[in-house]
């Protein structure tokens, strides 16, 4: 389903969702109040988190 998360709970969340299921595939959205920086730091948390499919 679909989850909207703010920064400080997103790392802990990927983490526990990782544990979980590591195969899961993540989509991450953004809109035009976000920098290219902002949604690369997401993408990075994800990837670290041990997802592959993003």
């Amino acid at each position: 389903g679909e989850e909207r998360i703010n920064g400080d709970e997103l790392e802990p969340r990927l983490a526990q969702l990782a544990a979980e299921d590591p195969s899961r595939i993540v989509y991450v959205r953004s809109d035009r109040t976000n920098t290219y920086a902002q949604v690369m730091d997401t993408l990075g948390l994800v990837n670290h988190a041990g997802f592959s499919k993003v």
